[in-house]
């Protein structure tokens, strides 16, 4: 599966793709909003793993997708189907591209997909409230903020709380 944005490629994961996804994981910058531990080079591989499997599934329900910009991996960005007209969006991008806009672009792309391809009356996000970028992010995609609960004992160390976002069809 593909999709084309202005700047970028979405596209299913292949194998190769790991140590791209590795590398730009391993970026301490990555670790900002990761429970200690979270973030590995093994863990990196089973993710890539992961999404190839959900690639391969019929009916597909999940479409976690590589961000490609001039033939690099750089991220990812998926719609992960929750049943009844609804998906969750998530979202990464390695460090050393963020602030270039491709996020939203990446996102745009994959929620025109969803709304218009699959037919979603619904998409929802999470978030760390410390993410102050992903929630200007998903603000200005429309989401809206709908709730906020306690997380792990690491998040509340911080005084950081999980954040649940809504954006309805346009």
């Amino acid at each position: 599966m593909e999709i084309l944005a202005p700047r970028l490629v979405l596209r299913d994961f292949v194998d190769a793709d790991v140590e791209a996804v590795a590398a730009y994981q391993a970026d301490p910058r990555y670790h900002t909003f990761y429970g200690p531990g979270e973030v590995t080079a093994a863990q990196a591989r089973a993710l890539v793993e992961r999404f190839r499997i959900w690639a391969a599934e019929r009916p597909r329900r999940r479409f976690q997708l590589a961000v490609v910009r001039e033939g690099a991996v750089v991220g990812c960005v998926g719609l992960r189907g929750e049943g009844l007209g609804r998906a969750e969006l998530g979202i990464e991008l390695a460090p050393a591209v963020w602030g270039r806009g491709y996020a939203a672009e990446a996102a745009r792309a994959m929620l025109a997909f969803g709304f218009e391809t699959l037919g979603l009356a619904e998409v929802r996000a999470e978030t760390v409230s410390g993410n102050a970028r992903v929630a200007r992010l998903l603000r200005g995609l429309g989401f809206v903020e709908v709730d906020r609960r306690d997380g792990d004992a690491w998040m509340t160390e911080r005084g950081w709380r999980h954040v649940s976002w809504r954006l309805s069809r346009p």
